[in-house]
């Protein structure tokens, strides 16, 4: 994890601010060139999303969501987005 923000970093795109005391905590934000490259880096994901999952059908996708969420739910991950 600590690579992927390190690269962020690097961009510029967020900032780190460590807590103070404890270096396995950092706060994230994001930069003004981070928000300008959110809506292209959001686009970017759709069409990786559409590329993979365009070969479900409606109903394959609905059952594909239902089970990821029961996965979830059993293993107690609660802080991964569903919607």
């Amino acid at each position: 994890m600590s690579r992927i923000i390190d690269k962020l970093e690097a961009k510029d795109w967020i900032q780190t601010d460590a807590k103070e005391g404890d270096n396995r905590y950092r706060l994230l934000s994001l930069t003004r060139a981070g928000r300008r490259s959110l809506p292209v880096l959001a686009q970017i994901a759709d069409q990786n999303d559409s590329a993979y999952f365009d070969c479900l059908s409606v109903k394959e996708k609905v059952v594909l969501r239902e089970l990821l969420i029961k996965l979830a739910e059993h293993n107690r991950i609660h802080d991964v987005p569903t919607e």
